[in-house]
């Protein structure tokens, strides 16, 4: 028997190394405010401004996956979000 474990895709906004401003759900649109980002890749060096995508199989409790990414890469609609902006 095969089993899957599903995967969530977040995007966020780092106020600083470790710690994301928030995280939107790409799933739901629901936004997480002040999460810590455990890095476990050498590569992932988030600083202060950046934006992240993050991949979790615990519903955004862990990322095994941490990428800085650019601004045009978010979904328009999660970065109204991470923006605050109404939609």
């Amino acid at each position: 028997m095969i089993t899957s474990s599903q995967k969530s895709t977040y995007y966020g906004y780092m106020s600083d190394s470790t710690t994301a401003e928030k995280v939107v759900s790409e799933k739901d649109g629901l936004v997480t405010k002040n999460v810590k980002i455990d890095n476990k890749n050498d590569d992932f060096k988030p600083k202060k401004g950046d934006f992240v995508k993050l991949v979790s199989k615990d519903d955004g409790k862990t990322f095994y996956k941490q990428e800085v990414v650019k601004h045009d890469d978010i979904p328009h609609g999660l970065m109204m979000k991470i923006h605050e902006m109404e939609m």
